[in-house]
This record gives C-alpha cells, structure tokens and sequence, in this order.
C-alpha cells in the first residue's frame, strides 16, 4: 500500500497543474508595443461560406483561419496596442487611405485638406488586466474592441467561462422590444504548456443577440415589426508568457429584417507581426 503513495501523489499533482489558475494579462509597455496585421471585413458578399447549419468547430478551423488573409487581406490593416498608462492599453486598428476604398477625388480631399494619411477603422482603450475603459464608444466598436482586446478580470482555469461587453445591436428608443435574447458565452477550452514552457490559453467566443421590436406607422395602420439577429464565434490562442494573442480567428453575422432590412458576413483575425509601417504609429 505505501508504494503505491507516491503514484498517487503525482496523479494528483498532475491533475492539479491540468486545472491550475492563470491570468491573462496584456504585456504592453512604452519600450514593448503589440502589432498585428488584421483583417476585419464586413460585407454583405462575400467569398466565405457561413450558414446557420455550420457549428463554432466547423467554422473556426486552422485551415479555415490560415485562408482568412488570402481571401480578405487585399487591403492590409493593422492593429496598434501601445501603453497608455498605468494598466492601460491603447488599442488601434488602422489601414492606408488608399486601401480604405474611397474615390480618388476624395482620397485626395482628405489628404489634402485635413491631411489624413490613415482610415481608422477602430480605437478604444482596455485594461491590461481585464476590462474596457472606453465604455462611452459606439456600441458596434465596443463589441469589436471588447470580442477581440477585452481579457476576463480574474483568474480563468480549464472550463471557466465569463461574459464580455459585446451589444452590436442599436435601435431607437421610439420602438416597443417585444423579444430580447442575449447569450454571451466565452471560454477557456484549453490551457495547456508548449515545451518551450509557455503557457497557452484557447479561448472560444460564441455571442449570440436577437431582438424584435415593434413601431407605429403612421402612414399604414398597424405595427411595423423590426428583427434583428448578430452571431459571433471565434477561437484565439493567448500566450501568457508574451501577454498577448498567438492566434486570434472569427467569423460573425448580422441580419435584420423589417424596416432596416440587411443580411451581412464578416471576418475578424490578428496576426502577430514584430513591426507595421511607419506612417500609423502617429497617435
């Protein structure tokens, strides 16, 4: 019986540092900034099959995410995370005028003009160690910022899960909400040690909204009814030692149907890169 001790001491060792607690944190400093290239695409056609028939594990493959930049990375964006004081972290997503789309004319307008030399498509701010700080920004980049940037404010181990402040959904207050659903579920599927002895959290994002609401038409009696439905799922791989994404992937929907009828797909990757051009460091 007492040889049999010590095996026993090391499984439950073993099942110990399996569930053990890690925190993510952002790793940013003024010496130690954090780039990626990214793609962030939405449209409402587009290249990249997404049905209601396809699951999280479907979509979300490495295969999937390695062609994420061939098929949407024609017009190359980057993102800026920089210090931007004691537990916070600056967060900018950015591309070149020329890749932004606009016409010639403007294009030249704006860099003549106002002497704009980028398109930021995002910026916000987070802690380091979990949370948004820019909370007043517009809903639809709130959620961008908060499903790609927002870390969980505690320790997570395998399994846990927690919420992020993700609402894409935006409506005038003259509507009456007869439906509301809401279910924010992010997790930590895996925590796992490279053998270079890092440790690798893979955090899976399925965030779900849909509202129906209802408004008075005064030019045709009765009730005008609005629906509105947005599904985001991702999967990223968060390096604790760096304090940052290795590997960052989603792909989300927004549909409505009504008065602001619209149907649209859209992509959502970071790749890590040391260094981005000049011209969008300028704050």
């Amino acid at each position: 019986m007492q040889k049999s001790l010590p095996i026993l001491c090391l499984l439950m060792l073993v099942s110990t540092l399996s569930y053990a607690q890690v925190r993510m944190r952002w790793k940013v400093s003024p010496e130690q900034p954090v780039y990626y290239q990214t793609v962030l695409d939405v449209t409402e056609t587009t290249d990249f099959t997404f049905s209601t028939t396809e699951t999280p594990e479907v979509v979300i493959t490495r295969e999937t995410a390695s062609q994420f930049f061939d098929l949407f990375g024609k017009k190359p964006s980057y993102a800026l995370l920089r210090h931007a004081g004691d537990n916070v972290v600056d967060v900018k997503i950015t591309q070149s005028l020329e890749a932004s789309g606009v016409d010639a004319e403007k294009l030249e307008a704006l860099k003549t003009d106002l002497g704009m030399v980028e398109n930021v498509i995002l910026r916000g701010q987070v802690f380091a160690d979990g949370g948004i700080r820019t909370y007043f920004i517009e809903n639809q980049q709130k959620s961008l910022l908060a499903a790609a940037f927002e870390l969980p404010d505690r320790p997570v181990q395998k399994g846990d899960t927690w919420k992020v402040d993700f609402s894409c959904m935006d409506i005038r207050g003259v509507m009456t909400t007869d439906t509301i659903v809401r279910n924010l579920n992010v997790k930590a599927e895996d925590i796992y040690t490279t053998p270079e002895g890092d440790t690798m959290v893979v955090v899976t994002y399925d965030l779900y909204e849909r509202l129906v609401a209802t408004s008075k038409s005064y030019k045709k009696k009765g009730d005008m009814v609005t629906s509105m439905r947005v599904q985001f799922y991702g999967r990223g791989t968060f390096s604790i030692n760096k304090g940052r994404w290795v590997a960052y992937n989603a792909v989300f929907t927004l549909e409505s149907f009504g008065i602001m009828a619209a149907k649209m797909k859209g992509v959502y990757g970071l790749m890590p890169v040391d260094d981005v051009p000049e011209v969008f460091k300028q704050d």
